[in-house]
């Protein structure tokens, strides 16, 4: 019995082996065909001064870093606890996956390495991702009704879309407060012999309900993370001599990190910059003057995460060892 048990684990060992091989191979030929297709992004932000170029690519690390600070305080609610190099490099690596393949391929890799490396249930993983869309809903309806009402107050002359976003907002608002106060109630609070879906919706539930302060904080610092992004784009639109508010900037990058969540291209290529590039021309932008700025935007962020995410899969994804 103990030989066929080693026997079983040694041609485990050889199948991961040969799983990681095949990945790392996977990641390189999809690294190469996504920087192939994106050359002309990169030589219009390496078109750039020298030290604009380094001002973009501090800017761009920051909201990444935000983000990967916040998953660590996400995935302690639900009862992991990963080092510095999980935390950040996993959230490195999601995105980074997310730019080259398509069907948000992060976010399973990412719940394949919690697995295997933290026996992190998949229930209690989607319950994450389930608490990641609330709280990115909830806060981009917090950010957005105050600001659309401000300017429909002021008296002022607003684009369509203006209005049509406090509208679409407070619904949101509304659907994700009653959505929560409604699954409470349904709920049990001992999922026991109940589906895979009724136990994802505990666990999120449980969640909520027992860690109000700390949902707070991670409420704040989704603001943050868009609040960075925003600062960093308008820093790209002063360089290219496009005349936008801040505010503008803001409330249109709301709108574009929601699109994140329900992402068609690989990394929402392509929908972001359109998305951008429509609603400033509705306010009396240049359109070739926005979307040269934007496709900058998107080469130093793709830049930023390919070369960390290549780092962080070689160390993460592609050396864990069998448990």
């Amino acid at each position: 019995m103990t030989q066929e048990v080693t026997n079983f684990k040694r041609q485990r060992g050889s199948s991961w082996r040969f799983l990681k091989i095949a990945l790392y191979l996977a990641t390189l030929a999809g690294l190469a065909l996504f920087v192939l297709n994106n050359v002309e992004q990169f030589k219009v932000l390496f078109a750039l001064p020298p030290e604009k170029i380094c001002i973009i690519m501090l800017l761009s690390s920051m909201p990444p870093f935000v983000n990967s600070f916040r998953f660590r305080q996400v995935i302690r609610l639900f009862g992991g606890n990963l080092q510095f190099k999980e935390w950040f490099g996993l959230t490195m690596c999601n995105t980074f996956y997310n730019y080259i393949f398509p069907g948000q391929a992060g976010l399973i890799l990412r719940a394949a390495y919690l697995k295997k490396m933290h026996q992190f249930a998949y229930s209690k993983y989607i319950g994450l991702v389930g608490l990641n869309y609330l709280i990115n809903f909830f806060m981009a309806a917090c950010l957005a009704i105050p600001l659309t009402g401000f300017l429909l107050l002021s008296g002022s002359p607003q684009p369509a879309f203006i209005s049509k976003t406090f509208v679409l907002s407070c619904g949101l608002l509304v659907l994700v407060v009653a959505g929560t106060i409604f699954l409470k109630k349904r709920l049990p609070e001992r999922p026991e012999g109940r589906s895979r879906v009724t136990l994802c919706l505990t666990e999120l539930l449980a969640v909520l309900r027992d860690s109000p302060g700390k949902l707070m904080t991670v409420g704040l610092l989704q603001v943050l993370f868009v609040i960075l992004a925003t600062g960093r784009i308008f820093y790209m639109f002063t360089i290219f001599g496009v005349d936008a508010q801040f505010y503008q900037v803001l409330l249109i990058q709301i709108l574009i990190n929601l699109t994140l969540l329900v992402s068609i291209t690989p990394g929402n290529i392509g929908i972001s910059e359109g998305i951008m590039a429509f609603l400033l021309a509705g306010l009396g932008q240049d359109m070739e003057t926005v979307f040269a700025a934007m496709v900058a935007d998107r080469a130093a962020v793709l830049l930023f995460f390919s070369v960390l995410g290549s780092v962080f899969s070689k160390k993460l994804l592609f050396q864990a060892e069998t448990s």
